[in-house]
């Protein structure tokens, strides 16, 4: 049932008990989803030296930003929702605003600068690997992280309150942290892998029609490497999706002057976090080498490596003289073999 009540002579309607209970399990279950996965994701990438590529260095951030998300922003969420009210000061309160909304432009800025990280890679190979080193990549991983981040701690910080109906802060400028934020970055990454797939499609055309002069030479990229864009581009959907319903909510009704509707806005509330669950098991179920690289990180074989006994290796190797098997002569059973064996030995040594 809802409840409404007098908040500075406004009336207030509060959501129905069972859309928080319901965010609540969503929340849980996403959480420890997202935990684990992405742990295991950015484990297997630092053991596995293959897989430490720039395209996955982007990736591992964009890890490292849905753990922040579950531990710093479900996690308080959850609180507030079980409890139906905010129970950690406004100082807080904000800085959970603060952070949730980071994260949101942290993780499409990422997947921005992985388009165009791929864009040069597929369109202008030739230069690639000069544009691309640790230095431009760490300045853009860098500035995935600080654009969105610095701008939402200027704007949320003034422009941002406690919101009884959703039980958490929410912030007032929404038009200038959109823009900033969700568009702006959906937009580059949209337009980036346009180009790319127009190049691809175009690559694949000319080869159909010079298949028989064009045998053996490189005109476009492999299947691997569409694929690998395929994943990336569903990696920014999951992303910018997830988020959506929120965006769409938030400024239609900020635009209509409307109340926002209470149920929706919290039952909506989890879909921001989906992208961070699924993210890895994508990875794992698109790559051979990630599912290699999981398999091995659960069964310690990337901690510890293919160790074998020494015992186990019974096999002699006919060409050390020192592990022919000798007859028993000279002796009496193992005795006997014993001085042949250290006798051998001492001629082999005396050779050396």
């Amino acid at each position: 049932m809802n409840t409404s009540v007098a908040v500075n002579g406004t009336s207030v309607r509060f959501s129905q008990v069972w859309t928080t209970q319901v965010s609540v399990i969503v929340e849980i279950i996403l959480t420890t989803t997202t935990l684990v996965g992405n742990l295991l994701f950015i484990g297997a990438v630092i053991l596995k030296k293959k897989l430490r590529t720039a395209a996955n260095m982007f990736l591992v951030n964009l890890s490292l930003t849905d753990i922040l998300a579950a531990v710093l922003v479900s996690s308080f969420a959850i609180d507030a929702y079980l409890h139906r009210g905010w129970r950690l000061g406004l100082d807080i309160c904000i800085a959970h605003t603060i952070i949730q909304n980071s994260c949101l432009g942290v993780s499409l800025y990422l997947t921005a600068f992985t388009s165009i990280n791929r864009y040069i890679y597929v369109v202008h190979k030739k230069i690639y690997h000069r544009v691309t080193n640790k230095i431009s990549v760490t300045l853009a991983i860098v500035a995935a992280w600080v654009l969105p981040s610095v701008t939402y701690a200027y704007i949320l910080s003034k422009h941002a309150g406690y919101s009884p109906v959703v039980f958490r802060c929410r912030g007032y400028a929404e038009y200038l942290k959109v823009v900033m934020s969700f568009y702006v970055p959906s937009v580059v990454t949209v337009i980036f892998y346009i180009l790319i797939f127009a190049y691809v499609r175009k690559s694949r055309l000319r080869i159909q029609a010079h298949a028989a002069n064009q045998t053996g030479t490189n005109q476009g990229p492999n299947a691997h490497e569409v694929r690998l864009l395929k994943v990336l581009l569903v990696v920014f959907f999951l992303v910018a999706l997830g988020y959506l319903p929120n965006v769409i909510l938030t400024t239609t009704y900020a635009a209509l002057r409307a109340p926002t509707p209470v149920d929706a806005f919290i039952l909506v509330y989890p879909c921001q976090h989906i992208a961070g669950a699924v993210n890895p098991i994508l990875y794992g179920g698109c790559n051979k080498n990630f599912r290699d690289a999981y398999r091995e990180f659960l069964t310690g074989k990337l901690f510890f490596g293919n160790t074998t006994s020494v015992t186990q290796n019974t096999t002699p190797n006919a060409g050390d003289p020192r592990q022919i098997p000798l007859p028993n002569r000279g002796g009496t059973g193992d005795r006997g073999n014993q001085q042949i064996i250290s006798s051998s030995l001492a001629d082999v040594t005396s050779r050396q």
